[in-house]
């Protein structure tokens, strides 16, 4: 399962202070390979692919694919939550064990967005010489955002089902702070993270806005792969 940042509650009272524009959508880049690829490589040089969905205010979730293609094919992937402050970001992705850190920055202009890593970019947990680094330009054919593209990016967390008639869905991962949002029984969505007591999920709706917190364990069911 990729990386999951789950520390939000403190970041979405500071968000409120800055709300934006919405950057949401998919930007990406690609080069031709170096060297002399043969023919059915000509296409398949270095690329990256971001993906940002709005939360609310200026928090955003992304999700980073990145690979060096041609000849090495080695790739690296991240994901996360960002808060975009003055068109500008940064997100701590050194993986566990570094000895120094890694740090992503983002810089938003137009319709662009350039990803500029520390100097210690091998600490981001990347495949050997794949960077995050370069510019992401808005994708003029975009994604359909919705549980199914979701599901994509969790493949392998489990779906859950809830069990009592009306469960709520809380900011905190101790679920002492309830969103304005309900789930009725018989509603499915992904279990993406979970403590002792409680999940972490993140959907969809049917008015298109990502929907995302915590519920307690004791109101939901695991679905079974193939039901």
């Amino acid at each position: 399962m990729k990386k999951i940042l789950i520390i939000l509650f403190c970041l979405m009272a500071y968000g409120q202070l800055f709300a934006q524009a919405d950057y949401s959508g998919k930007y990406s880049y690609t080069f031709p390979p170096s060297g002399n690829p043969p023919k059915t490589e000509k296409n398949r040089g270095p690329s990256g692919q971001l993906y940002l969905l709005k939360m609310h205010d200026n928090l955003y979730r992304f999700w980073l694919d990145i690979t060096n293609g041609w000849p090495f094919y080695h790739v690296g992937e991240t994901d996360g939550t960002i808060q975009i402050v003055n068109d500008t970001s940064s997100f701590d992705n050194t993986f566990e064990g570094a000895s120094d850190e890694c740090i992503l920055k983002f810089k938003i202009h137009q319709k662009t967005i350039k990803i500029q890593s520390s100097d210690n970019a091998f600490n981001c947990g990347f495949g050997a010489g794949v960077t995050a680094d370069g510019e992401y330009k808005f994708d003029k054919v975009q994604p359909i955002f919705n549980n199914a593209w979701l599901r994509k990016q969790y493949y392998m967390s489990p779906t859950v089902e809830v069990i009592k008639n009306k469960v709520s869905l809380y900011k905190d991962e101790n679920c002492h702070y309830p969103k304005p949002f309900f789930f009725k029984k018989g509603d499915r969505f992904l279990s993406i993270a979970e403590n002792k007591d409680n999940i972490y999920t993140e959907f969809i709706d049917a008015k298109n806005n990502f929907v995302y917190g915590w519920l307690p364990k004791t109101t939901i069911k695991t679905i079974p792969e193939k039901e």
